[in-house]
């Protein structure tokens, strides 16, 4: 007889100790001709507090400005790009025997054409080729804008008269192309945000503490070499508290729009109206834009988040419920407060005026210092940059629209100008989808649509030369220094004795620099440039900076001091 298995008892089920949920990696795009500076972004993202949250970088192809200087080049960067219309980008891949897909910066610009025609210089690409090219094509002179004269034109024909002549404005056409391009990539593969090679990421360092072991992505468990430190992913936080804020502020506006009266049909326009289209994760501006924002727009704009929402991460919850968005400033904001700040300060002096009638100096004293105040006010472009931000496949196909209606989106000319100029991407890209999806198509209604991280992920690298606007280098410098100083004064790092902010700016007043401590070392403390990830090159830079108060590109401090260029100037 077969003695019979006893049947097992029921598993006991004991509850796991609950861990903090995993979060994906984040998907990087960067546009990079190559280099020495694509170097550096492998070696930045290869840091292992950027490699436990982040995957390795993939690279979108910058645009040498020297291949928009023939026609045949010119044409098929745009069509890769995406703004010439897709009759006529047909039309020419078929006369040049192309793919479409071929290299858009470091091969030359052919791509894969196998027509003879593609090897045909400039000069033989004539307006009688343009001709022979579109002659089956339409033209669609009525959604089109411009003059009537330019509207009788193919899209891309009007394309070249204008920019054959921008000369020095060639660099800014190609980043722009290069952007279109990257933009494209971003909505068909669904990476999370578009770089340049220009930018650093924040990485802030945390005393060690038991409960931040199990930090998600691991970052925690690497060996850096300092045993009471480890490293905290600040920047890929920052890029999540932003995505989640633009989400909280979409589902409350939803719920507001759901369960409020019914409102009219909107058309294809409703759904959007929802939704953030552009998102910036690193964002820069002249000093006094900077102070403007800081003091008057942060205030008042910025999204208040829910205070419900839980996040995995090392920062306090104090600090982390700060970090939101705010809608892109405008020029209508900034006039906005100047003719408030004049009314204001009209008011004092008036009130002042009659008050210190006898007290002539005082009175002399405070007219001055509202003259000189004059000079700080904010003005033009209120943030520059486009070199770290998302945007939706709603706003690129309604930003390709628009540019493939008018070429003057892209080139301008005045009355008085002998050639066109290029608008930069930066000025682009937030006007056209603000006027995309604002119900007036007014930037006004439409910048709710544009969110801006109050705590920005990236920042420029100091004095790298820039490939557009070399002459403001030092400037840019100065305002991402402002920008870093800003935020470090208000962060957490303020209650801990071990972290001591280091100011070294001349422009300071007499009665600020009585607070310094000029007995401690500077080089003891941390600085605001030591929380980014520099090369070894820019340490350089900013050490010069700090204990000379002077910015100077490496190649000049090494002549200076005698020193070897260990490299040359960026790729």
């Amino acid at each position: 007889m077969t003695r019979q298995a006893l049947p097992l008892p029921p598993p006991v089920l004991v509850p796991s100790p609950q861990r903090k949920r995993q979060r994906r990696k984040l998907k990087p795009l960067v546009i990079s001709m190559g280099g020495k500076r694509q170097q550096d972004i492998l070696e930045m993202f290869s840091h292992p507090a950027m490699a436990a949250h982040f995957d390795p970088p993939v690279f979108s192809p910058g645009i040498p400005q020297r291949e928009l200087r023939n026609q045949r080049n010119l044409l098929m960067h745009a069509g890769r790009a995406g703004i010439l219309p897709p009759a006529e980008w047909e039309a020419l891949l078929r006369y040049y025997g192309c793919d479409g897909n071929g290299d858009g910066g470091n091969g030359g610009g052919n791509g894969d054409c196998n027509n003879n025609n593609s090897s045909s210089s400039s000069s033989d690409v004539t307006r009688s080729h343009l001709d022979e090219i579109f002659k089956h094509v339409p033209i669609d002179s009525e959604h089109r804008k411009g003059s009537e004269y330019d509207k009788r034109m193919h899209y891309s024909k009007e394309l070249w008269q204008k920019a054959k002549g921008i000369n020095r404005g060639r660099n800014v056409l190609a980043c722009a192309l290069a952007h279109l391009m990257a933009m494209k990539t971003l909505v068909e593969e669904h990476y999370d945000f578009i770089l340049e090679d220009n930018v650093r990421s924040i990485l802030l360092w945390n005393r060690h503490d038991d409960d931040d072991n199990d930090d998600d992505g691991g970052g925690g468990d690497q060996d850096n070499g300092d045993d009471w430190m480890i490293p905290s992913c600040e920047c890929a936080e920052r890029i999540w508290n932003a995505m989640q804020a633009s989400q909280e502020w979409e589902d409350a506006t939803r719920g507001e729009e759901e369960g409020g009266e019914e409102t009219e049909d909107k058309g294809d326009n409703s759904n959007n109206m929802k939704k953030c289209h552009l998102r910036y994760y690193g964002w820069l501006g002249s000093t006094s834009n900077l102070e403007f924002i800081k003091n008057v727009h942060l205030p008042k704009m910025t999204y208040s988040r829910n205070t419900t929402t839980t996040t995995t991460t090392t920062t306090t919850t104090t600090a982390r419920q700060t970090m939101s968005f705010f809608p892109f400033p405008i020029q209508a904001d900034i006039d906005e407060y100047i003719i408030k700040d004049n009314e204001n300060n009209h008011h004092d002096n008036k009130q002042n005026h009659n008050e210190n009638d006898n007290h002539n100096h005082n009175h002399n004293h405070n007219h001055h210092k509202n003259h000189s105040d004059k000079k700080s006010k904010p003005g033009g472009t209120p943030i520059w940059g486009a070199y770290a931000y998302w945007i939706s496949r709603q706003g690129y196909e309604a930003l390709i629209h628009s540019l493939q209606r008018d070429v003057g989106a892209l080139l301008w000319k005045g009355k008085r100008m002998r050639c066109y100029h290029v608008k930069p991407i930066d000025k682009i890209l937030p006007r056209r989808v603000m006027e995309a999806f604002g119900v007036t198509g007014d930037n006004g209604d439409g910048r709710r649509h544009v969110h801006v991280a109050t705590h920005p992920a990236f920042f420029r690298a100091p004095m790298l030369t820039s490939q557009i606007h070399s002459q403001w280098d030092a400037e840019f410098c100065k305002s991402t220094e402002y920008q870093l100083m800003w935020w470090w004064r208000q962060w957490q790092w303020k209650n801990n004795d071990d972290f001591v902010v280091v100011d070294d700016d001349d422009d300071d007043d007499d009665d600020d620099k009585g607070d310094k401590d000029d007995n401690v070392d500077k080089g003891s403390h941390r600085h605001v440039w030591d929380n980014l990830w520099l090369n070894d090159e820019e340490k350089v830079v900013v050490e010069h900076k700090r204990m000379h108060n002077e910015w100077l590109k490496y190649h000049e401090i090494a002549k200076g001091t005698g020193t070897e260029q260990t490299s040359g100037d960026d790729g």
